[in-house]
């Protein structure tokens, strides 16, 4: 008799596994169509576009004019790469370039943490960019030295180097 109970207990336990695994898919499942799909499966988001006249006198709404950089500028900033990836440069492990979002060109020099703080590198490194490599400035007036740990690429130091 006990083991007829036990069983049936069982039974209902498994029944309830399976109804709250059920449930779960159910809910995963109208998350991914609706990530999916979103709501344009009830046509609430998709509208007819709208034809625009652009006439003689119609300002252009762009926020940021896109700058364009010269052949000189790009090679003077990888020759600074490769002067910083070189072995004259012992601490630094890696170099690249890229762009902010206002623009402006950011310089990511990975180094090792030995502890401390890397503004005075980071100074360092504006010294040597603005007296051999001027070039790499371009038309910017300033470009951004992150120094970062090559582990975890946690900030180590920092400087706003203006031509």
């Amino acid at each position: 008799m006990f083991y007829k109970i036990k069983y049936f207990f069982r039974r209902i336990y498994h029944f309830f596994l399976l109804f709250v695994l059920f449930l779960f898919l159910i809910g995963i499942g109208s998350a991914i169509y609706d990530a999916y799909f979103g709501e344009k499966a009830n046509n609430k988001t998709i509208k007819e576009a709208e034809p625009r006249h652009i006439t003689k006198n119609t300002p252009i709404k762009s926020k940021s004019v896109k700058k364009i950089t010269s052949p000189k500028t790009i090679k003077a900033r990888e020759d600074f790469k490769k002067y910083l990836q070189s072995t004259k440069e012992k601490t630094v492990l890696d170099a690249m370039w890229s762009k902010s979002f206002n623009d402006s060109p950011i310089i990511s020099v990975s180094v090792l943490d030995n502890g401390g703080s890397r503004d005075g590198f980071a100074e360092y490194i504006c010294m040597t960019l603005k007296g051999d490599y001027s070039s790499a400035f371009g038309n910017e007036k300033k470009i951004y030295i992150v120094i970062k740990n090559i582990k975890d690429l946690s900030r180590l130091g920092e400087n706003f180097c203006k031509k």
